[in-house]
């Protein structure tokens, strides 16, 4: 019996671990972005499409912030409450969608193609508007808020993945150009 008090006090004590790790990177995740991205910019001096990408999140980062508090300003007088919900969705799933766009347009302009970090970056943000088309549907078309803990919990687990593809990224990058590369 007390071993199984153990185990559930070890399994409990691994989730807070867990949890604790999901806050850090969810309270500073801009920061270590913003951290990884200028270590990558400062080794190799060149764009591409991974800068590319940590520009376009780094900027889209804050406006959405801005966003959000706007909005929850406004919700706070009764007569706006639909309009934001639609905006909410809508808004998001808008910015996602154009920050990938106008990445893939300047990767065509300079004629890069996009490595396996972009790549998942931009699948993060188009998944993370469809995710955003997908509550809305559920919230205001059909009012079932089936999709509810699925929305609240994957918008910031996509977030935290974008951060680990940034930051683990860049260190990578950086560590094998300082080890491996010839000078």
């Amino acid at each position: 019996m007390v071993q199984g008090t153990a185990e559930v006090k070890d399994h409990h004590n691994s989730r807070m671990d867990l949890d604790s790790i999901k806050d850090y990177i969810q309270e500073y995740g801009l920061y270590i972005q913003l951290f990884a991205c200028m270590a990558y910019i400062l080794k190799f001096r060149a764009a591409d499409t991974f800068v590319y990408m940590c520009i376009g999140i780094l900027l889209l980062s804050p406006l959405h912030i801005l966003y959000q508090n706007q909005l929850l300003a406004l919700a706070q007088n009764e007569e706006y409450r639909g309009l934001v919900r639609n905006l909410w969705y809508f808004g998001f799933a808008l910015t996602d969608i154009m920050m990938v766009l106008i990445v893939i347009g300047l990767s065509k302009r300079d004629n890069l193609k996009f490595d396996t970090a972009s790549k998942v970056m931009a699948g993060a943000f188009i998944t993370m508007a469809v995710i955003q088309i997908l509550g809305y549907i559920d919230q205001v078309v059909t009012e079932t808020d089936y999709l509810a803990d699925f929305y609240m919990t994957s918008i910031p687990l996509i977030n935290i993945g974008v951060t680990i593809v940034i930051f683990s990224t860049a260190l990578a990058a950086v560590l094998v150009s300082m080890f491996f590369d010839e000078r």
